[in-house]
């Protein structure tokens, strides 16, 4: 019976040849005992049968939901489009949030000479949290704020209203 355990089964053909082969072995409690030919056979009619089942339960709920949604009235569904809106706003907020959150550590941390790979994990909900959290980190690691405004190439930064006056100034002297 070692051939037995090679056995696969690939359709519905293999499992009924398998139960027609099925002999009354019984073990020594007198139960009746299985080859692994049998065992996989029932295995996978157990599987087709499950599977049959659960497709058979998807229709029913979609199915369900449709009938749902044909018998609500107009002040059921407008209900939903609401509370679907409502859900949409509330995570777009969260989303501009964090994206607010992730600009303030960004530029507090380039303010106070954070490490680019620390900045994202500065703690704190407001400007005053994370300025706090980047304060003590800055202190821990013996960090230093820079001295030359970054990104002026040893100039100081120029403001908007300053830049303004400046392209004035240029174009007042013809060096536009």
């Amino acid at each position: 019976m070692a051939d037995d355990k090679d056995v696969k089964v690939e359709d519905d053909k293999d499992v009924k040849d398998a139960k027609d082969v099925t002999a009354d072995v019984k073990d020594d409690k007198g139960e009746k005992t299985y080859t692994q030919a049998e065992y996989n056979a029932a295995a996978a009619a157990a599987r087709k049968e499950s599977a049959a089942e659960a497709k058979a339960g998807k229709a029913a709920i979609a199915r369900l939901a449709e009938i749902e949604a044909a018998n609500k009235t107009d002040a059921e569904k407008q209900a939903d489009l609401i509370a679907t809106l409502k859900a949409d706003k509330e995570a777009a907020e969260g989303r501009a949030t964090k994206a607010e959150t992730d600009a303030l550590k960004q530029s507090i941390g380039i303010e106070l000479g954070i490490p680019a790979s620390l900045r994202s994990r500065l703690t704190g909900t407001t400007e005053e949290e994370l300025r706090a959290d980047a304060t003590s980190v800055a202190a821990e690691l013996h960090i230093e704020p820079p001295k030359v405004p970054i990104g002026g190439g040893g100039r100081p930064l120029v403001t908007a209203p300053e830049a303004a006056l400046t392209s004035k100034m240029r174009e007042a002297a013809g060096l536009k």
